[in-house]
């Protein structure tokens, strides 16, 4: 076994105790805030019934409690701001300062951008209030120590998944169907949920990380919940869901392959050639055979079934819109629209307004800047996906980048809280590698020592 693969089993060796005495083991305040923050849906969801209980079902205090609730999370921060360094969150708050003015600047320039700023469910809120995605950036960098963060995120996984599986999977059990929206925002009745889907992915990758690592009995508790997180996706989630699966599978084994033992190497590249083989020629049926069993059983994979139908790439309307955003980029000149540009172009097609493109979002927002963040964006990502030698980071930024391929076809990275995670997690890697000066593209320059030794 390589010096790689000890330490990294090391990493998420579970110590003894149940699972139940773990979770309320907290090494840090860090710890604390990033899981009170994510499990806000679930609290929250406790505070809205008991407004709808006492008859708040809209309204000012309705609101005003939700608001407070979910910035609780945030407070607790700034109550304890003193036990961080200013480095922990100083990248975070010039990202928030640069949004914060960025909204600004282009609300002044195109005050018709009036309705899609301040509607209630895709606004200025959906950015901005504390339980958001962009809060992500400042919680999760707060963390200098990957151990300490994967305890918080696989603590999250397993809240995660059950309520999934109580809160959503449940009533589609009970009603026979999972409730959507339609492009118009109409209420639709779906045999499955796009983001039941994305949601059940991360305790799928969590769950196979621990048992890839895990050398104890628990490993086949971790296989388990993997595998029923995988079926929910494949027959409950979208064919978007399957897609991430596919590309964090890609992503895992090549690290795997390129931090393994040189001896172990050619045969690891050989496995995976015959692996891509086997499905390229033989994918239609292996998909049938595994459609058979639970078919019979009277439960269906829209999925696998257009997956075996060769209907997997259809776009559903996404090649339209897409053409309408690269003709808005040529108009609006180098430096873009301003935020927000694509609401007004998709919305008349789809009520969500945005365009189900991170790339093109950038572009006809930003213009050329947009396309500098996106290139940024991309060597930054690749270069940590396979050059990153930590493995605690790695695991984490895999788990979190897969997730956030979503933004390629789906979703709006203002709402994403997997991009602004990956961001962080990226952030934090390569800031210590630069200062340790061990970073071959970015450096910072050594400041010279005095006579005495104090810089």
């Amino acid at each position: 076994m390589s010096i790689e693969q000890r330490l990294e089993r090391q990493l998420y060796k579970t110590k003894p105790g149940s699972l139940l005495a773990d979770f309320f083991r907290f090494s840090d305040t860090a710890s604390f805030i990033l899981l009170f923050w994510l499990m806000e849906p679930l609290w929250l969801s406790c505070f809205k019934f008991a407004l709808h209980r006492f008859g708040f079902d809209e309204g000012l205090v309705r609101e005003s409690v939700l608001f407070i609730a979910a910035s609780l999370p945030l407070l607790w921060f700034l109550i304890r701001i003193k036990r961080f360094e200013f480095k922990q969150y100083r990248f975070a708050l010039i990202i928030f300062g640069i949004a914060i003015l960025t909204f600004a600047v282009t609300y002044a320039l195109h005050p018709e951008y009036d309705y899609f700023f301040f509607r209630e469910d895709y606004g200025l809120l959906r950015v901005f209030r504390p339980d958001c995605a962009i809060y992500g950036l400042l919680f999760f960098g707060l963390f200098d120590d990957p151990k300490k963060l994967w305890n918080v995120v696989f603590k999250y996984a397993w809240v995660n998944f059950f309520y999934l599986l109580l809160v959503d999977f449940v009533p589609y059990l009970r009603d026979g169907y999972f409730t959507g929206v339609g492009q118009q925002g109409e209420e639709l009745h779906l045999s499955y949920d796009l983001t039941f889907g994305y949601s059940m992915l991360l305790p799928l990758f969590v769950f196979w990380v621990a048992f890839f690592n895990e050398k104890s009995k628990r490993r086949y508790l971790y296989l388990a919940a993997s595998l029923v997180s995988l079926f929910m996706i494949l027959f409950y989630g979208s064919r978007g869901a399957a897609l991430l699966i596919v590309v964090y599978a890609i992503v895992f084994y090549l690290n795997r392959i390129i931090n393994a033992e040189k001896s172990k190497r050619p045969k690891m590249i050989v496995a995976l050639i015959v692996a891509l083989v086997i499905i390229a020629l033989f994918g239609n049926d292996l998909l049938s055979f595994i459609r058979a069993p639970f078919a019979a059983l009277g439960i269906e994979s829209r999925t696998l079934e257009v997956a075996a139908e060769g209907e997997f790439a259809n776009s559903n309307g996404r090649f339209y819109m897409w053409g309408l955003i690269l003709d808005a980029v040529k108009e609006n000149g180098i430096f873009g629209a301003g935020v927000f540009a694509d609401r007004p172009i998709i919305f008349p097609f789809h009520y969500v307004g945005f365009c189900h493109n991170i790339i093109l979002e950038l572009t006809v927002c930003f213009g050329i800047i947009g396309i500098i963040i996106t290139i940024l964006l991309m060597v930054q990502f690749f270069r940590m996906s396979v050059f990153c030698k930590d493995a605690g980071w790695r695991d984490l930024f895999i788990i979190y980048f897969a997730i956030a391929c979503q933004l390629m076809t789906s979703m709006s990275f203002w709402y994403q809280i997997e991009f602004w995670a990956a961001l962080a997690i990226t952030h934090i890697y390569f800031t210590k590698l630069r200062a340790r000066g061990e970073d071959k593209l970015w450096r910072y320059p050594k400041r010279k020592e005095t006579t005495d030794g104090n810089e």
